[in-house]
C-alpha cells in the first residue's frame, strides 16, 4: 500500500466495524446490521480488507476517469 487514501465518514466507520469482527469483537451479523448490508455482502468486504487492508473497503473504480 502506498500513497495517501483518502476515505468519507461512511468508509471510515465500515473499516473500523470491520476491524471489529477481524479481532473477534463483534459477528458479521451484527456488522450486517449496523452497516445496512447483507450478511454475504459483509463476507466479501471482510475478504477484501483482510487481502488489501484499508484498501478494501474502497470502491474499486475511485480514482479512475470515467
Amino acid at each position: 500500500m502506498t500513497g495517501i487514501v483518502t476515505m468519507n465518514k461512511v468508509e471510515q466507520r465500515t473499516y473500523g466495524l470491520v476491524l471489529e469482527v477481524i479481532y473477534k469483537r463483534m459477528t458479521i451479523g451484527e456488522l450486517a446490521l449496523m452497516i445496512g448490508k447483507s450478511y454475504r455482502q459483509c463476507q466479501r468486504i471482510l475478504k477484501k480488507v483482510e487481502e488489501k487492508q484499508i484498501l478494501g473497503i474502497k470502491h474499486g473504480n475511485s480514482n479512475r476517469p470515467p
